[in-house]
């Protein structure tokens, strides 16, 4: 393919490498943003996504802290306690158990067929 001197002409004559150019963004983002953490259940609100990541109490503990110590607030203005964190966590699972329990109940099916793993029974 041959270009004629048109549109050689009208090709811009660009210079920039890769680590120069960055695309423009529709919507800029702001640098930060403000949180107001609850203080009195932070565990409780995030204890269901640990639970479903299988996150160990220890850990949402850390990463609680964490997050509280990258807005910029104090980890001893909240609870750090194991037992608190597994009584939240405890309570959340109880909840949610009760909640499918009702759930179920309303929209029962008029039969359920019930399978389990043998290996679990002790013969």
């Amino acid at each position: 393919v041959q270009l004629s001197s048109e549109s050689e002409q009208s090709i811009p004559d660009c210079h920039l490498t890769d680590d120069e150019y960055s695309a423009a963004r529709a919507t800029p983002r702001p640098s930060s943003v403000v949180l107001q953490i609850p203080a009195k259940n932070l565990m409780k609100q995030t204890g269901q996504v640990a639970d479903s990541r299988n996150i160990s109490i220890r850990d949402h503990l850390l990463l609680k802290s964490a997050f509280v110590r990258a807005g910029g607030g104090d980890i001893n203005d909240m609870s750090m306690s194991l037992s608190t964190a597994y009584r939240h966590r405890r309570e959340n699972r109880k909840a949610i158990a009760e909640k499918v329990k009702e759930d179920w109940l309303k929209e029962k099916p008029p039969f359920v067929i019930v399978h389990w793993d043998s290996k679990l029974i002790k013969h």
